[in-house]
């Protein structure tokens, strides 16, 4: 008998996490990628965090690896002395990725940029961004022909001496139906 209000519990739990809706993946958000390479053992191959719009997360990339993919990695730019100056985008497998709309002098110009960006006419896309600086805003376009809009809030070199990296914080919004008007 003592035993049944334990049972009782972990039915209700069952039944609750059954009844959980599958919530939508979110069209816009801000994401901090990074440069930091990353072993793994088990392929013997060095991978980086991407991001991925129809996820709408970060997700492993493992260039060697086939099949691996995301739609937007960070690199380092090579500094002059020890360590990285910046930083630049990339879209594996993809040479027509990226195209700068606005470079700002200010956040509240980028801003006022980026929210007001709600429609574009197909411009010609490059393999990189690069260089990645804040205040600006770029439009990716994805292998699936797929479009989002990104403004880069920060550029920053991080790490300790000899082992620097790049972070960049951006904030995005995604157009997973191929059209060229982003969501509100």
């Amino acid at each position: 008998m003592k035993k049944l209000p334990v049972f009782l519990w972990i039915i209700g739990l069952m039944v609750a996490s059954c009844s959980k809706k599958d919530e939508p993946v979110p069209v816009s958000g801000t994401v901090t990628l990074d440069s930091r390479m990353y072993f793994n053992s088990e392929t013997q191959n060095y991978y980086m965090y991407g991001f991925d719009f129809d996820l709408a997360k970060k997700v492993k990339y493992e260039r060697m690896v086939s099949g691996a993919g995301t739609d937007l990695v960070l690199s380092a730019l090579p500094g002059v002395g020890e360590g990285p100056e910046g930083g630049y985008f990339t879209s594996p497998h993809n040479e027509e990725a990226f195209y700068l709309a606005g470079s700002f002098g200010s956040s509240e110009d980028a801003g006022d940029f980026y929210h007001s960006l709600q429609s574009f006419a197909l411009p010609v896309f490059d393999e990189w961004a690069n260089p990645v600086l804040p205040d600006q805003v770029w439009i990716i376009q994805t292998k699936e022909m797929t479009y989002a809009k990104l403004w880069i809030r920060s550029v920053e070199v991080a790490g300790p001496s000899g082992d620097e990296y790049v972070e960049c914080s951006f904030e995005w919004t995604y157009q997973p139906d191929g059209s060229m008007f982003f969501p509100e």
